[in-house]
């Protein structure tokens, strides 16, 4: 088992915890028996899967909560129905709450107990990829509103995440290469040795590649951001390397009942394309990085295909509601080199519409 440690001073400090089996050993690596009640928030795709295997003391109050699955449902409305199990359940400040799924699950759950009384104890146990490398580490838990990705939520700290790898087994393979995009991400931001690492397992089957290592790695570099900038003000921001365009992908492609036709790290993907091709086209990054750019993201085997297309004023309306903007500019982060990140960039039209049509978006 691997430990990485998330610094954010006095009170503020929890562990990550990387290895095989670690569901069973829960209540070894936190003292559950400090709590009142436990209720474990999780979806209806992960529940039938791994929801028994959640060690919590038979003594325990416990009260298990399933939300449907889906992007659709991180939502308020969901948000409600645990504030409403909590109450009823007689749960008080002395209550914790584990979150067990993928992105979706850890940010509602996050959220759900953030506010609870003003806030309670959560742990994320996250169960996809994309969780274990990045939506569950570093506390950003948040809901979608109004059309807008993640536009209602705080900053919020687990007492620890939990990253058990024997539950990536029963992932889609679909899930699985979508986690790849974060990984990705991280390196390309990185550069280095880690960048060397996630090049040398582009194109393997994901399961057989040195996923601990991987997974290690990625969250290193998350944990060394966030240490630094814990609620976004500068260097946090870097981790928003191909999430401008990749959110508008992801809130825009949509099919029956609003569904995202991409999965996240799909859009994230493609975003990135986006965003090292703006890169390039305003003078930051050399063509000859952008190519290696494009050879890793297209070798990592996503499964996307644009089924729509997109009008520009309808990506450049989505891109206005992002998080990081500032006076009604949107502020990307870009690429000057591989492992050379630059945030709060102000890139004009014309370079934005070009970078969208190199995916052939429009």
């Amino acid at each position: 088992m691997k430990q990485i440690a998330i610094k954010l001073g006095p009170g503020g400090s929890y562990p990550i915890y990387i290895g095989s089996n670690l569901l069973e050993r829960l209540s070894e690596l936190v003292n559950i028996n400090q709590y009142s009640s436990v209720a474990v928030v999780s979806d209806s795709n992960v529940a039938p899967l791994w929801l028994k295997q959640i060690d919590v003391p038979e003594d325990c109050n416990r009260e298990d909560i399933v939300i449907d699955a889906g992007e659709t449902h991180k939502n308020v409305s969901s948000l409600e129905k645990i504030w409403g199990r909590l109450l009823a359940g007689g749960f008080d400040r002395k209550s914790l709450v584990i979150n067990l799924g993928g992105g979706l699950v850890g940010d509602l759950g996050g959220f759900a107990a953030a506010c609870y009384m003003r806030g309670i104890d959560f742990i994320q146990c996250p169960t996809t990829l994309l969780a274990q490398v990045d939506a569950a580490v570093g506390g950003k838990v948040g809901v979608n509103f109004g059309g807008a990705k993640n536009i209602v939520g705080s900053f919020a700290q687990p007492v620890a995440v939990i990253i058990d790898t024997l539950l990536l087994k029963t992932l889609p393979g679909r899930e699985l290469r979508a986690g790849m995009a974060e990984v990705i991400k991280h390196a390309l931001i990185a550069g280095g040795d880690y960048f060397n690492l996630v090049q040398n397992n582009i194109g393997r089957d994901i399961l057989s590649c040195d996923l601990e290592a991987l997974i290690e790695g990625s969250c290193k570099i998350k944990a060394d951001i966030v240490n630094q900038d814990e609620k976004e003000t500068g260097l946090r921001k870097v981790l928003n390397f191909g999430h401008t365009a990749g959110h508008a992908f992801e809130m825009l492609l949509v099919g029956q009942n609003n569904e995202p036709l991409l999965l996240h790290g799909e859009a994230v993907a493609l975003g990135m394309l986006v965003e090292a091709r703006i890169s390039n086209l305003i003078g930051l990054l050399p063509q000859h990085e952008l190519d290696v750019i494009v050879d890793l993201v297209n070798g990592a085997g996503f499964e996307i295909t644009l089924q729509q297309q997109l009008a520009f004023s309808a990506v450049r309306r989505l891109m206005l509601k992002d998080k990081k903007n500032e006076r009604g500019n949107i502020r990307w982060t870009l690429l000057k080199s591989i492992g050379d990140p630059v945030y709060d960039c102000e890139v004009n039209a014309e370079s934005v519409r070009a970078g969208f049509e190199s995916v052939g978006c429009f």
